[in-house]
């Protein structure tokens, strides 16, 4: 299993594992945070920071994968299974806070304040 670690805006790091999304039998069923990436130089662009109740659904219930491939170039995707939901937004929000990722960006301007 690969490991990656992923620092957020205050500091703390949020350890993520990568998922084969090619295997069916690898996606958990509980709720976690995401991460969809690409290579960047010798380290990662975050394209995308979720959570979900269900991770399976992320990918299969959702756009969210495909427009991160085809829109983004994403070409991985990690997670940090946590089933409380509290402790999941907190996770995505720092790291969202950090990364800027451009689908959060472009999702947040895309809803009317």
């Amino acid at each position: 299993m690969t490991l990656c670690s992923f620092e957020g805006a205050s500091g703390s790091h949020y350890d993520y594992a990568l998922l084969n999304h090619k295997v069916r039998s690898a996606f958990p069923m509980g709720g976690g945070n995401y991460v969809f990436a690409r290579p960047l130089g010798a380290g990662l662009e975050v394209i995308c920071a979720g959570e979900t109740q269900n991770i399976w659904n992320v990918f299969v219930s959702t756009a969210l994968w495909e427009t991160a491939k085809r829109k983004y170039g994403a070409t991985v995707f990690y997670i940090h299974m946590n089933p409380d939901q509290e402790a999941r937004a907190l996770e995505s929000a720092d790291l969202v806070r950090k990364y800027l990722p451009p689908m959060n960006v472009n999702l947040q301007e895309e809803v009317p304040a």
